[in-house]
């Protein structure tokens, strides 16, 4: 069955906005970082729940407007055609993963953010970002980096995450990053650029898929934007 379910957030086609870090310095080698165990996304999915939760039940919630928002398809639903590429899984996951992410987080931004889908370096990617309406230049609140099927398996060896993620983080100063290949999600919180290096690292089964993404944004956007309509902490 074909969807057609926009995103509220959507700026597809559009060029990609840059970032300078003045804190990159390509001389330094991040490629180790402290990795803390972490359980399973329990409470990224609790926290979302109850998000909700409070949303449905305030009668003048956003979440409540006419026309309904549209129901997305379920998560287990197979893709309409096998994934082989890149632009496969972002077409696929648009629909049941990041569409609906859009549409719940700007209950809670909801003038906030602006997004970007393109392409960085070699990479397919979603750029949510502090929008122009403040004084200041945008500022990165978080990144999904589009990967080809089966991709996620091995990026993280003992506590060594693959370099590549390391650098994409600094080059957009970019705290939360999200890696995405369709069956797969993983997490990526880098906590401060500063000494000692720690990541936050989790891993989400595909049934919270969707709680697990609301709450990580939820917190992105509460680290770099603070309350809506407040300035940043």
């Amino acid at each position: 069955m074909a969807h057609d379910y926009r995103s509220p957030l959507d700026h597809e086609n559009k060029e990609l906005i840059r970032f300078d870090n003045p804190r990159r310095d390509p001389r330094r080698a991040h490629s180790i970082f402290h990795i803390p165990p972490t359980d399973a996304p329990v409470d990224y999915v609790n926290t979302a729940t109850g998000f909700l939760e409070a949303e449905y039940a305030d009668p003048n919630s956003p979440i409540h407007q006419d026309p309904k928002l549209p129901t997305p398809p379920k998560s287990d639903e197979a893709p309409s055609k096998p994934l082989k590429t890149v632009n496969d899984v972002f077409n696929a996951a648009r629909i049941w993963l990041k569409c609906p992410l859009d549409h719940a987080i700007v209950i809670r931004y909801p003038t906030e953010l602006a997004q970007r889908n393109g392409y960085l370096g070699d990479g397919l990617v979603t750029l949510y970002y502090e929008s122009f309406t403040r004084m200041h230049a945008p500022k990165m609140v978080m990144m999904i980096k589009w990967l080809s099927p089966h991709k996620l398996a091995s990026i993280v060896q003992g506590n060594v995450i693959d370099r590549r993620y390391v650098e994409e983080a600094e080059v957009l100063d970019s705290q939360y990053i999200a890696l995405c290949d369709y069956e797969h999600l993983v997490l990526l919180d880098f906590g401060s650029f500063s000494e000692p290096h720690v990541l936050r690292v989790t891993p989400v089964p595909r049934d919270s898929m969707r709680l697990a993404f609301l709450c990580f944004l939820l917190e992105a956007c509460h680290a770099v934007i603070g309350e809506p309509g407040r300035s940043p902490p």
